[in-house]
């Protein structure tokens, strides 16, 4: 009895293996969190792996038990613990983090994400090619230039620079905190480009040498012209604030406190077109509101 059940089991093992050997997906259920451990170590020595978890504790405990028990190593995909209706800006150093897991993809394993984590969106890679600036060592560089750069993909000045998302232009030294694993420091003569190096922003210190640099936007979106067209249906309250602020706290959810707001076929069509779409047509009959 006891070799017919052991048989039974290596057949279902074998039926496993041969499933990923082969690439077809397959469902098993009822596993034990050792077995679910074990299984996902197997199928990493195959291919890479997104593993799914109900919270970010348990992402957690899969990533210390990897470690622990196979000396896996793998990475906990953060998400965003914050309502677009909170009203305020999603975590930065999080964001950091998960654009540096997306954008590694090919070096990494095994992914542990919290099933939030699926329902967030993110730029695509032609996003960043568009709107980074890219710094090279001997290139010259207009300051005023870069600030007004900088300012677009929503970056704020400071005198010193501490905290991600900010820049500060001291004489001859740029300090930029953009979402790279460090801060960065540019050192000029005249125009031009001598060094580039990271620091820590608490004591200030050069830790690396680097000879070139991208610095990708601070957010998901980029704030144009076209783009405060089209937010001014918000109302006279969101375009203030975009006017003296830019980028304000919790303007990815770019809500009014006003309620809903209906426009006539006329208005919409104006705001578009001012925006860049000029062969505008409506698929479906526009009620117009007066």
């Amino acid at each position: 009895m006891l070799n017919f059940v052991k048989q039974q089991e290596n057949e279902k093992i074998e039926k496993i293996l041969s499933r990923l050997i082969k690439g077809n997906s397959f469902c098993i259920n009822g596993l034990t969190s050792f077995l679910r451990l074990f299984l996902l170590k197997y199928i990493a020595n195959k291919k890479k792996v997104l593993f799914i978890t109900a919270s970010e504790q348990k992402a957690l405990k899969y990533k210390n038990d990897l470690m622990k028990l196979f000396e896996q190593t793998s990475s906990l995909f953060p998400y965003q613990d914050v309502s677009m209706y909170d009203g305020i800006s999603p975590n930065l150093y999080k964001y950091a983090e998960q654009l540096n897991i997306l954008q590694t993809l090919e070096t990494q394993n095994i992914v542990l994400m919290p099933i939030k984590a699926l329902l967030e969106k993110f730029p695509t890679k032609d996003f960043f090619n568009e709107n980074s600036i890219k710094i090279k060592i001997d290139e010259d560089i207009d300051t005023i230039k870069l600030a007004h750069q900088l300012a677009t993909l929503g970056y704020k000045r400071a005198t010193m620079v501490v905290d991600i998302g900010e820049f500060s232009i001291r004489g001859d030294i740029v300090d930029i905190y953009g979402i790279d694993k460090a801060p960065i420091r540019i050192e000029l003569w005249g125009d031009t480009v001598t060094d580039i190096r990271y620091f820590n922003p608490e004591n200030q210190r050069s830790f690396e040498k680097i000879k070139e640099v991208e610095i990708s936007p601070i957010y998901k979106f980029i704030i144009d012209n076209s783009t405060q067209n089209i937010l001014k249906i918000y109302g006279n309250e969101i375009s203030e604030k975009i006017e003296n602020e830019k980028y304000f706290e919790g303007i990815e959810g770019y809500r009014t406190t006003k309620g809903v707001k209906t426009f006539s076929k006329k208005v919409l069509k104006n705001l578009l077109e001012e925006s860049g779409y000029q062969d505008v047509w409506f698929a479906y009959p526009y009620p117009d509101y007066k």
